[in-house]
C-alpha cells in the first residue's frame, strides 16, 4: 500500500467501504471483483446523492487503485 501517500490511501480505502456498504443492500451485488455494471450503478447513486464530480472520480479512483492492487487490472 506503498504506492500512494497515507492520505490517500485513507481516502480510497474510505471511497471503497463506501462502495461495499453501498453494494451490501443491493441483490446479488459482489463487492470484489468489481463488476463494471453493478459499479456503474454505484457511480449513478453517487453522483446523485451528492452532486459532485469529485465524489464520482474519488470512487472510480479508489476502484482502480484497489483491483491494481490485487492484480485484477
Amino acid at each position: 500500500m506503498c504506492s500512494r501517500a497515507d492520505s490517500t490511501v485513507t481516502k480510497y480505502l474510505h471511497a471503497f467501504r463506501r462502495w461495499k456498504e453501498w453494494a451490501d443492500t443491493q441483490a446479488e451485488i459482489s463487492v470484489f471483483p468489481i463488476q463494471v455494471a453493478h459499479f456503474s450503478l454505484y457511480l449513478q447513486h453517487v453522483g446523485q446523492s451528492s452532486q459532485s464530480k469529485a465524489a464520482v472520480e474519488e470512487a472510480v479512483n479508489a476502484a482502480g487503485w484497489i483491483n491494481r492492487l490485487s492484480g485484477e487490472t
